[in-house]
């Protein structure tokens, strides 16, 4: 799979809005921006050199429009990057 470098989640979504996603949808979504969707116990998953970050359920995907998606991508992202800060060791 190509990856794309330095590309915000939500500047990936460049087409319009549909009512809803199906995972084949949501796989390409996530693929473009550089992640693999990742299914698991019915949530949906996105995953990139070896790290997961956890979107939304698979059931919603079918109300949720791509914009959406990315948004959840960007929110696990920016949280996981402020758990990090919090956990670190101060100095």
């Amino acid at each position: 799979m190509q990856r794309v470098a330095n590309t915000t989640p939500v500047a990936c979504a460049t087409r319009p809005d549909p009512t809803g996603l199906d995972l084949a949808i949501a796989r390409n979504l996530l693929g473009e921006c550089g992640y693999d969707l990742v299914e698991r116990f019915g949530h949906v998953h996105a995953a990139r050199d070896a790290q997961e970050w956890h979107l939304c359920l698979l059931a919603d995907l079918a109300s949720m429009p791509p914009a959406r998606l990315l948004t959840c991508l960007d929110e696990a992202l920016k949280l996981r990057v402020e758990q990090s800060i919090a956990l670190s060791p101060h100095v």
